[in-house]
C-alpha cells in the first residue's frame, strides 16, 4: 500500500510529542500540587474518556448553552467521538448514517459537498460549527471534532433562518488543562491512507493550546474516485477555569477531489418510472480529469464572562470563507446518434427500449462539463445572555440574545464548446464530448484547437441577518417545565444575475465542406458576449416562536409535547444553486406577482418521551410528530418559471436506544418512520405524490462488546488490554425522486449495508480493525431525480492508534 509523505510526516510529529509528553504531565501535576499547598485544589477536566461512551446527556443545540436533553422538548441525538472512533468513521456524511431520518442527496451540478434530507426536508444550509451556521459546499471531515449534534424538528428560535427538518452542529475539540497527544495510522485496501495527529498543551495554570492534524489519499471502490485532503486545527483558551475565558480557534481544511456522479435516472421505452441507469458498479463515465477542489477557513473568537453561577455573558464571532473550484462531468439527459450528415442529434431515453434490451454499448451520450467558481464569505456574532432566577415559586432559566452578521456568496458559472463536433456547429454550451457507456470513460476533458471556454453566467448574493431572541425555561412546580421563547429576524438579502448571451453562435451545420468556416466564425462569437444582468432584492421580518411543556415525575423520565417553526428565505438557496430563483426579467415579475418574495413556513408539533435507564447509563426515547410546510417552492413546467404556492406535509415517529445496554456492551440502534406528502400544489399532477428524496422506513444499528483482559500482562500496562468485537446495520426502503417541473417521476431501491469491527485497547494504544459493507452489497448510496450515486464496496480498514492523557 502507498503511504502518503505528509501522512507519514503526521505520525512522526505524533511521536516526537508523545515522547515529551511525561515531561509536561509532571509539570503539570506540580502547578496542581502547589495549587493544592496553598489552598484550592483545580479540578481538570478532560473530554476524552477511557470509558469510550456511546451517551451523551448533555447538549448545547437545543437551548444555546449546554443542557440535560431531558430538558429540551425535542428529538436531540449526539453522536460521540467514541461512536465515531468505533466505526472509523472519518466524515460528517459517515457520521450521519447513524440517524435515520436523514437522507444524503447528490450535491446539484453546479454545487458540492454535503447535502442532506432531515426529516423529509434539504438541510443543506442547516449545518453548523459551534453553533454557528457553517454555509460553505465542502466535505466536512471530523478530525478535529469532539460529537456531532442534530437537533430533529423545526429550530428558527435558535438557528433562524432554514432548520425546516432540523438542525447538525459540529462541535470542535477544546483546548484542556492536561497534556493530550493522540496519534493514528489507517492503511486499507483499495488505497485507503489516512494520519491524525491530536497535540494539547498546557501553557500556564489557566492556559492551554491544542491543534488536529489530518492528511489523507482514499480512493473509492469505484474507478477514478479519490479524496485528497488535509488539514488543521489549531485553538488556544485562555482563563480556564476563571471567570473570564477567551478562546480563539482556526480550521482549514483542503481538499482535492476526483467525485463520482454515478449514473443518470432515465424513464425508457418500457419503463413505467425513471430509474438508475443499469450499468456495472464498477463503471464510471465521467471524465478522468474531474475534479472539485475546495479551500475552507474559519476562524472564531469566544469570550465569556461570569458575573456569577447564575449569570454568564457570551459573545461568538465566527468568520468563514469558502472557496470551491469545480471542472466535473456528470451524463447528459439524453442520448447522441450520428445522423448521414455527421452531426450528433439527441435522442430521448424514451425512444429506447431499456437495458439490457438494447446494449449498453451501443448507447453514446455527452457528459456535461460543469465548470465554475465560487467563493462564500460568513461574518456572523451572536451574543448571549444567560440568566438563573425566581419569581414567586417559579424558577426560570432565562436567554436572552441576538445575532448579527452577513453572508455573500460569488459564482462564476462558465459555458465551454467544442466545435471540433458536429461540423464545426458543436453539441452546444457544456456538451464536451461523446462517451460509450458500454465501459469506463478512460479520457480526460477535450482540449485544443477549437475548444473554448468562456463565461457563462455570474451570480452574487448578498444577505445581512439581525435577530434577537429569548427562551424561558421555567420550573412551575415539582415535576412540570415550560419552554417559551420568540424570535425576531430582519433578513435582508439581494442578488444580481449576470448572464452572458453569444448571439452569433452558428448553431448547425449540414456541410462537412464548411466545417472551417463554421469554426472560425463560432470562434469569434464567443469573444463577443452580449452581458445583461438582472438585479433582484427582498427583505423579510419575521417572528419564529416555540413553546413546549415537559413532565419529569423522575429525574430520568421526561415526557414533553412541543410546537415550533422555521421560515425559510427565498434567496438562501442561492448559495446552493441559481435554479431556485428566477434568472430573467420575466421570471422575477412572475415570481413577485405570485407572492415568491415571501419566505417558506414551516409548522411543527412534536410529541415524546426519553427515559433513563441501568443507572442513567442506558437513554431510550420516542417521538411523533407532524410538520407543515406552507409557500413551498415548484418549478412551473409550462413557463419554467419560479412558484411558491405549494404545501407539505410530513408525518413521522422514531424510536431510539443508546448507551450500555450492559457493563461491557454498548448499543446505539434507532428507527424512523416518515410519510411525506405533497397535499397542494398549482401543478395538479404534484398533488397527493411522496415527497422526493425520503426514505418512509429506516433504522440504524451498532454494537460493541468488551471482552475481558487477554493475556497475562496486567490491564492498564502497556501491552494490558481487552477485545472487543462489534459490528452494524444501516437500513433504508426505496426513495422517490420527482424532477423540478414535476414532469418524471422515479424511485432507487432500498438496501441493507452490514459493518463490523474487532479492536484490541490497551491503556495507551489501540489496534482497530474495520470491514464495511462485509458483504459487498451494490447499493446508492445518494439519490435524487439526475442521479444516483452507487455507494463503496467492501473495504478493510485496520487503525493503529496511540494515546496519552
Amino acid at each position: 500500500m502507498r503511504i502518503a509523505a505528509r501522512t507519514m510526516s503526521l505520525v512522526m510529529l505524533g511521536a516526537w510529542w508523545l515522547s515529551s509528553t511525561t515531561c509536561a504531565a509532571d509539570a503539570a501535576s506540580a502547578i496542581d500540587a502547589d495549587e493544592a499547598n496553598g489552598g484550592a485544589l483545580r479540578t481538570v477536566t478532560v473530554e476524552s474518556s477511557r470509558d469510550g461512551d456511546f451517551l451523551n446527556d448533555t447538549s448545547s443545540v437545543g437551548a444555546k448553552f449546554p443542557a440535560l436533553t431531558l430538558d429540551i422538548p425535542q428529538q436531540v441525538t449526539v453522536i460521540t467521538q467514541d461512536l465515531l472512533a468505533t466505526q472509523a468513521d472519518i466524515s460528517l456524511y459517515r457520521a450521519l448514517d447513524n440517524i435515520p431520518g436523514i437522507v444524503l442527496t447528490p450535491s446539484a451540478d453546479t454545487a458540492t459537498g454535503d447535502n442532506i434530507n432531515l426529516r423529509g426536508f434539504p438541510a443543506r444550509t442547516d449545518i453548523y460549527l459551534n453553533g454557528i451556521r457553517d454555509r460553505g459546499q465542502y466535505f466536512r471531515d471530523t478530525f478535529s471534532l469532539e460529537s456531532v449534534e442534530v437537533l430533529e424538528g423545526a429550530a428558527s428560535l435558535l438557528f433562524g433562518h432554514g432548520s425546516t427538518g432540523g438542525i447538525i452542529n459540529q462541535v470542535s475539540k477544546k483546548p484542556q488543562l492536561q497534556p493530550i497527544a493522540d496519534a493514528s495510522l489507517a492503511v486499507g485496501t483499495a488505497h485507503y491512507d489516512r494520519g491524525t495527529i491530536d497535540l494539547d498543551a498546557p501553557i500556564s495554570q489557566d492556559t492551554a493550546f491544542r491543534i488536529n492534524l489530518m492528511d489523507q489519499d482514499i480512493d473509492g471502490t469505484r474507478p477514478t474516485v479519490n479524496t485528497r485532503s488535509y488539514g488543521v486545527a489549531p485553538s488556544l483558551a485562555l482563563g480556564v477555569g476563571t471567570p473570564t475565558q477567551i478562546s480563539v480557534s482556526w480550521i482549514s481544511q483542503h481538499n482535492k477531489d476526483h467525485v463520482d456522479y454515478g449514473f443518470p435516472l432515465f424513464q425508457f421505452a418500457n419503463d413505467p418510472i425513471l430509474e438508475p441507469l443499469q450499468a456495472p458498479f464498477n463503471r464510471v463515465y465521467q471524465y478522468t480529469d474531474s475534479i472539485v477542489q475546495t479551500d475552507v477557513n474559519v476562524g472564531n473568537i469566544s469570550i465569556a464572562h461570569t458575573f456569577s453561577p447564575d449569570v454568564l455573558l457570551r459573545t461568538n464571532t465566527q468568520y468563514g470563507i469558502y472557496k470551491v473550484d469545480q471542472n466535473t462531468s456528470p451524463l447528459n439527459t439524453a442520448f447522441e446518434a450520428l445522423d448521414a450528415q455527421g452531426n450528433y442529434q439527441p435522442v430521448q431515453p424514451a425512444a429506447i427500449l431499456a437495458p439490457p434490451a438494447t446494449p449498453l454499448d451501443e448507447l453514446d451520450i455527452a457528459p456535461q462539463q460543469k465548470q465554475r467558481t465560487g467563493r462564500d464569505t460568513a461574518l456572523f456574532n451572536q451574543t448571549d445572555l444567560y440568566l438563573k432566577f425566581p419569581t414567586g415559586p417559579i424558577r426560570h432559566e432565562f436567554i436572552l440574545g441576538g445575532e448579527f452578521g452577513r453572508d455573500e456568496y460569488e459564482q462564476l458559472f462558465f459555458n465551454n464548446y467544442n466545435f471540433n463536433l458536429n461540423n464545426g456547429s458543436g453539441l452546444g454550451a457544456n456538451l464536451a464530448g461523446i462517451v460509450n457507456l458500454g465501459s469506463t470513460n478512460t479520457q480526460a476533458f477535450p482540449k485544443g484547437a477549437n475548444i473554448y471556454q468562456v463565461p457563462g453566467n455570474v451570480t452574487n448574493l448578498g444577505a445581512n441577518t439581525t435577530a434577537l431572541y429569548f427562551n424561558d425555561t421555567l420550573s412551575v412546580a415539582a415535576h412540570w417545565k415550560l419552554v417559551v421563547g420568540v424570535r425576531w429576524d430582519d433578513f435582508d438579502a439581494s442578488q444580481t444575475y449576470t448572464l452572458y448571451n453569444y448571439p452569433g453562435l452558428i448553431l448547425t451545420n449540414t456541410n462537412p465542406a464548411a466545417t472551417a468556416l463554421v469554426q472560425a466564425a463560432n470562434g469569434a462569437a464567443v469573444a463577443t458576449p452580449v452581458i445583461s444582468s438582472l438585479p433582484f432584492r427582498h427583505r423579510d421580518s419575521v417572528f419564529s416562536p416555540r413553546a413546549g411543556i415537559i413532565w419529569q415525575p423522575t429525574d430520568r423520565q421526561s415526557y414533553y409535547a412541543s410546537y415550533s417553526t422555521a421560515f425559510n428565505p427565498q434567496a438562501i438557496e442561492g448559495g446552493a444553486t441559481t435554479g431556485q430563483l428566477p434568472t430573467s426579467l420575466a421570471q422575477i415579475q412572475s415570481f413577485i406577482q405570485g407572492g415568491g418574495l415571501q419566505p417558506e413556513e414551516t409548522r411543527v408539533g412534536e410529541i415524546g418521551a426519553k427515559i433513563e435507564l441501568l443507572n442513567k447509563r442506558l437513554l431510550v426515547s420516542a417521538a411523533a410528530f407532524d410538520e407543515d410546510k406552507f409557500r413551498t417552492r415548484f418549478t412551473d413546467p409550462d413557463t419554467g418559471y419560479i412558484g411558491v404556492n405549494g404545501k407539505e406535509r410530513v408525518f413521522g415517529s422514531e424510536l431510539k436506544l443508546v448507551g450500555h445496554v450492559a457493563p461491557r456492551w454498548q448499543a446505539l440502534l434507532a428507527y424512523t418512520w416518515l410519510d411525506g406528502k405533497i397535499l397542494s400544489s398549482p401543478i395538479p399532477k404534484a398533488v397527493g405524490q411522496t415527497l422526493p428524496e425520503l426514505a418512509k422506513n429506516s433504522a440504524a444499528l451498532w454494537t460493541t462488546y468488551d471482552l475481558g483482559a487477554l493475556g497475562s500482562a496486567p490491564n492498564g500496562s502497556f501491552w494490558g488490554g481487552h477485545l472487543q468485537f462489534g459490528g452494524g446495520l444501516k437500513y433504508s426502503s426505496r426513495q422517490y425522486v420527482i424532477n423540478s417541473p414535476f414532469t418524471l417521476y422515479g424511485s432507487a431501491p432500498g438496501y441493507t449495508r452490514a459493518d463490523t469491527t474487532v479492536g484490541y485497547i490497551a491503556a495507551n494504544w489501540d489496534l482497530r480493525l474495520n470491514v464495511e459493507n462485509i458483504f459487498d452489497r451494490e447499493y446508492y448510496g445518494a439519490v435524487n431525480a439526475g442521479r444516483a450515486i452507487p455507494a463503496d464496496g467492501r473495504r478493510g480498514i485496520l487503525t493503529v492508534r496511540y494515546h496519552y492523557y
